[in-house]
């Protein structure tokens, strides 16, 4: 979902927030929304919210509108225990590695070969 917010250079944070929040309460709790902002004086003291959706068929049933806020239904997943990591390499070291790779003909990055 695509959400802009157009409107003058007096236009407040809270305001653009507002109007977020709005949609955020209307839109699927998956929905992924990608939100900008466009700052035109010619608007005078209007606001103008201009909202593109797709993807209607991914969810059955009819929208749920929820508190604006924070997002209802998502819960903080458990901690996964991490493993530790290798120690890292040191990449400057010029401890017995050359870093050749046995292919001096050629300065053709192995990428390519």
């Amino acid at each position: 979902m695509l959400l802009n917010v157009t409107g003058p250079s007096t236009m407040t944070l809270m305001e653009m927030n507002e109007a977020a929040e709005i949609i955020h309460g209307i839109a699927h709790q998956d929905a992924n929304i990608i939100f900008g902002t466009v700052i035109n004086d010619d608007m005078g003291d209007e606001v103008r919210v201009t909202v593109i959706a797709a993807g209607f068929d991914r969810w059955e049933g009819a929208p749920q509108v929820r508190p604006t806020g924070r997002p209802a239904g998502r819960t903080a997943s458990p901690a996964r225990d991490p493993k530790p990591a290798a120690p890292a390499k040191d990449i400057f070291s010029t401890d017995g590695e050359s870093g050749d790779d046995g292919d001096d003909d050629f300065d053709v990055p192995s990428f390519l070969k």
